[in-house]
């Protein structure tokens, strides 16, 4: 019994590591990449650096959640939230904050995401990040709301207590025989058994309480605090390496004419002379592929007309093979010529 419960304890500890804290942490390296990603110019450095706050100061909540820390002034003091964020969470209750500001990085991510023109569906990506601490974090509440059983603990520990008082009864009855008997050895034995045993039960009940709440700061819980740095650590280089890649020097607005012109079948010797002129180009492409739907159309048109041509020849009685019967010329929109003969 004492087995399988800190095996069941073991599996809830490192559920909350993989599956919730660490699908956290995982997210919000992910959020940062992706925004860095699409707004990698050093004019959007103060939306990363917003970002990159929040995502720090989500990991942080969190923690003092689960710990019972309703402090977060020292977080706006640190600049990881602005005062109007603090000011939100403030108002919010202990245990939702984390979801909170979850909120407000969702929020902070679309908008800027959304005024530099990124296309809905890159988007997503971004949001399933989102939803998914958010889930991890949900996670963390209900394994630190929904303990294990009351009776199935106590049940476990009275059989922990009973088998303790047993082994001293037969250590003690042991030990006396052995004395009578002056057998020295079997004496020494009983006392390590006597010694060992108990409090080897008794360590292991305590280990399971403490792995019931690996939020704290006891020896066994996570050192959330070198997580987050590695964190911070991930955001820094991938800051430094954006903001300094010679990829950001390569003229965009050239790459995109360049592309057009492939697409309309117009060659372009020197893309670079069209800097500047992306508005004409993209309005280029949108004129050919309204010319393409229209040549669509009248392809299709013509299709159907071979097809009327086709199902009215068992109906041709005047006029040889080419004649076209009235019918017929009606539904093309032809004119009336009576028997008048069409080449």
């Amino acid at each position: 019994f004492l087995g399988l419960y800190v095996s069941l304890t073991l599996s809830r500890w490192w559920a909350l590591r993989v599956q919730s804290l660490g699908a956290m942490l995982d997210a919000s390296c992910n959020i940062y990449w992706i925004l860095a990603s699409f707004l990698s110019g050093r004019q959007y450095h103060h939306t990363r650096v917003h970002v990159k706050s929040l995502l720090q100061a989500a990991v942080t909540l969190v923690t003092r959640m689960a710990r019972g820390i309703d402090d977060i002034d020292d977080l706006v003091e640190d600049m990881l939230l602005q005062p109007a964020e603090g000011a939100v969470l403030a108002e919010a209750e202990l245990q939702e904050r984390p979801l909170v500001i979850w909120t407000l990085i969702l929020r902070e991510c679309t908008v800027s995401m959304r005024a530099v023109g990124v296309a809905p569906p890159n988007q997503n990506m971004l949001i399933l990040e989102c939803l998914r601490a958010r889930n991890a974090v949900q996670n963390i509440h209900t394994h630190l709301d929904s303990q294990l059983p009351f009776t199935y603990v106590h049940l476990i520990v009275t059989l922990v207590s009973v088998n303790n008082f047993l082994v001293v009864l037969k250590s003690g009855f042991t030990f006396g025989v052995a004395y009578l008997d002056g057998q020295s050895i079997k004496m020494l034995c009983q006392v390590i058994y006597l010694v060992v045993v108990p409090a080897l039960y008794e360590a292991l009940l305590c280990i399971s309480v403490v792995l019931e709440d690996p939020f704290g700061e006891d020896l066994l819980d996570f050192p959330i605090a070198a997580y987050s740095d590695s964190s911070k650590r991930f955001m820094k280089y991938a800051q430094a390496v954006l903001e300094n890649y010679v990829g950001d020097q390569v003229d965009v607005e050239s790459e995109v004419s360049s592309r057009a012109s492939e697409v309309s079948g117009t060659s372009l010797a020197h893309p670079a002379r069209h800097k500047g002129d992306l508005p004409t180009v993209l309005a280029g492409v949108s004129a050919l592929s309204v010319a393409m739907a229209a040549q669509q159309k009248a392809q299709a048109k013509s299709l159907r007309m071979m097809d009327l041509l086709k199902g009215s020849l068992g109906d041709l009685k005047l006029g040889g093979p080419d004649a076209i019967p009235l019918p017929l010329a009606a539904s093309l929109g032809l004119p009336d010529r009576g028997t008048e003969r069409w080449q």
